[in-house]
């Protein structure tokens, strides 16, 4: 088929006309694309086991943090649950229950606009806040008994705040090398880098991180490429772990199954 000069222009004003539109529609509404919250009625207490403990933590006048704390009688420790993009403080009832089993706490963080917690969604807003938690944490525990735990976009804020401030270890499940190399994958055509309000770049935060690192990587979790995974794998310094899930056991009650045996291992018995 022979295109007139004529319709090569046009063609060509058009992919401009539709990569500008394209790239102004993911600016403005990239929280919404990076961000699926599941809120909780502010005023309605939860219902929760009578071990665990709802805070409403008050950042000023208007802003304020909802978190889960669950206690164990005779806790060795505690974990710090970072959650994905789609969750809130209650969704992670089976992970909270192994932590528990083997005497660790567990506290749990609602990002703004998640669950019940409101303040202003920012990157630099979203690290403040873990320090929140994490200091928080530090007020029951020696940093030596903290133990940092961020499933997806959770693995962003654990490993942020592990970079920073001394604990036991830090776990991250599912994690993405940067948000900037997550949205390459589906529109490479872009220059994320400069586009977006939120970068996350996992990959420096491992990189700074002398706390030992353990990558729990689903075997058929298609948010993590190879390509990915092998970056982030090669960051790691000796001692730390990157332990892969069985495929077959993937779709058991609880997704921390395939990894059971390897937290065991850090946990105690």
């Amino acid at each position: 088929m022979h295109l007139t000069r004529r319709q090569i222009f046009t063609l060509v004003y058009l992919f401009i006309f539709l990569y500008l539109v394209g790239g102004i529609v993911v600016y403005r509404y990239q929280e919404k694309f990076l961000f699926k919250p599941r809120k909780l009625p502010a005023g309605q207490p939860l219902s929760l086991p009578a071990a665990w403990r709802e805070y409403d933590l008050r950042l000023n006048d208007t802003d304020r943090l909802s978190a889960l704390l669950a206690t164990t009688a005779h806790p060795r420790g505690i974990v710090v649950y970072f959650h994905d993009n789609d969750e809130n403080i209650i969704e992670p009832s089976d992970y909270i229950s192994y932590f528990l089993t083997h005497d660790y706490e567990v506290l749990a963080l609602d990002y703004p606009g998640f669950g019940k917690s409101t303040g202003p969604m920012s990157e630099m807003a979203l690290y403040q806040d873990a320090a929140v938690a994490y200091k928080l944490a530090e007020s029951f525990f020696k940093a030596d008994s903290i133990i940092l735990y961020g499933r997806g976009l959770g693995a962003a804020f654990a490993t942020q705040i592990a970079s920073l401030y001394p604990c036991k270890a830090v776990v991250v499940e599912n994690p993405f090398y940067s948000m900037d190399a997550e949205l390459k994958r589906y529109l490479p055509i872009y220059p994320f880098s400069w586009m977006l309000r939120y970068h996350f770049p996992v990959y420096q935060f491992i990189a700074r991180t002398t706390v030992p690192v353990m990558i729990l990587q689903d075997a058929v979790d298609g948010r993590l490429t190879t390509k990915q995974a092998a970056q982030l794998r090669s960051l790691l310094k000796p001692g730390d772990r990157f332990v892969t899930g069985e495929e077959s056991i993937r779709h058991e009650e609880s997704f921390i199954l395939p990894y059971r045996k390897v937290l065991d291992s850090l946990l105690g018995p």
